[in-house]
């Protein structure tokens, strides 16, 4: 990664032995026309935080809307033959005009993985870059390259500021800035995650709530500035149904000393082992009739419980599109239906556990993550301006900027 700044200096020839200007050559070169009526003393170095200021090359409706010539910065202050800086009342001369300057510009190039933050003592630009402009009048533009710059987590943006400033603005040149993904909802009926956004201004100078506290957004359409999509919703536990009940059967053998000529029992099969005969003497057929031993066979059904199943899962809800996923991921299916079973017996009714529910998808960048029996997770922003006003200046396309502001 890189960060450059560069600067335009005007009059750099002024000085002894060097170039006499007139001033109509002062107007042509601020972009101004040369054979207006512009006074000496509109080169004055202007402060007020309210001041507009053209570029050399803007348009004519740029340069008519202008209030001042020259902005205040470090550089206009020490510029000049003498480096007194050009002065912002009297003492005002043609040689403090020497490497005055018009725009601060600064660079960044290379992308990142993690949460990149651009202003003054941020990871990447530093003091010396801003070179103590910012909360000054002097316009200043940032230009990022099209690199990718990716937020690491979900509580972080890929792009960070947060400062003081005057008349900043931010040039995306086919940058690719994405929000961290929500992660998908636990299974059994989790919620899915919220997503993180891309890009976050605030903006806390307090010498101006007018236009100059606007950060201005130059955005490039084939650039992509995305939140994250958040979680899908996990599925919900599968429901329980039904009784598992068992049916056993058992048996038992009986033997019943009877005289009686048929069963003494309902139980069945049953039987004597010998034949009958009289209880009198031998041979006559008189007296009580005696049987042998009657043998039966009683059977018994009962009905017990049996081992219940466990409830069934639901999937796991799939993580959305962010920063380390291209692509939303899609829900994982619940575990599949099941019964109970019986130690003993034979099953007489099955108590079930259902299916789990399927968890939901992921959201695409920039979208929230479905819903199952969890909550969907909610998108990431493209934009998270705190508190601070912004105008977008770039293409306008919805399908480079996805996640709406915050």
């Amino acid at each position: 990664m890189a960060v450059n700044t560069t600067q335009t200096k005007y009059f750099q020839n002024i000085g002894v032995g060097g170039d006499q200007l007139r001033f109509s050559q002062i107007a042509t070169t601020m972009g101004l026309d040369g054979g207006s009526n512009i006074r000496f003393g509109d080169y004055r170095r202007k402060t007020g935080a309210n001041e507009v200021f053209a570029d050399v090359d803007g348009s004519p409706d740029e340069k008519n809307a202008a209030t001042a010539i020259v902005p205040d910065s470090e550089e206009n202050r020490t510029c000049g033959v003498d480096s007194g800086g050009i002065s912002e009342a009297n003492n005002h001369k043609v040689s403090s005009l020497k490497n005055m300057i018009k725009r601060w510009d600064v660079s960044y190039s290379g992308g990142a993985t993690s949460e990149r933050t651009l202003h003054a003592g941020g990871n990447v630009v530093g003091d010396a870059n801003w070179g103590n402009n910012l909360d000054r009048n002097i316009p200043k533009r940032f230009t990022i390259d099209g690199s990718t710059y990716k937020a690491s987590s979900t509580s972080q943006h890929a792009l960070f500021f947060s400062d003081e400033a005057l008349n900043l603005e931010f040039k995306f040149q086919g940058t690719k800035a994405k929000g961290k993904e929500g992660a998908g909802g636990s299974s059994g009926g989790g919620n899915g995650g919220s997503a993180g956004s891309a890009l976050y201004l605030r903006n806390n100078t307090n010498r101006t709530n007018g236009n100059a506290k606007t950060i201005k957004l130059d955005i490039s359409n084939n650039s992509l500035i995305a939140g994250g999509g958040g979680g899908g919703g996990g599925g919900n536990s599968g429901n329980i149904s039904g009784t598992q009940i068992c049916r056993v059967g058992s048996s038992s053998n009986h033997t019943s000393n009877s005289w009686r000529r048929s069963c003494p029992s309902s139980c069945r099969p049953c039987n004597h082992g010998g034949g009958r005969y009289f209880r009198g003497h031998g041979g006559f057929s008189q007296g009580t009739i005696y049987y042998a031993p009657w043998n039966y066979n009683c059977s018994n059904i009962s009905y017990v419980g049996g081992n219940n199943p466990n409830r069934r899962s639901g999937g796991a809800g799939g993580a959305g599109a962010g920063s380390n996923r291209t692509n939303a991921q899609g829900g994982s299916s619940g575990q599949n239906t099941t019964h109970g079973n019986c130690n003993q017996g034979n099953v007489h009714s099955y108590r079930y556990a259902n299916a789990g529910g399927t968890g939901a998808s992921g959201g695409s960048l920039g979208t929230a993550g479905g819903s199952a029996g969890g909550n969907g997770g909610a998108k990431g922003r493209w934009l998270n301006a705190s508190n601070t006003p912004w105008q977008h200046i770039g293409s306008s396309s919805n399908s480079i900027l996805k996640g709406g502001v915050q």
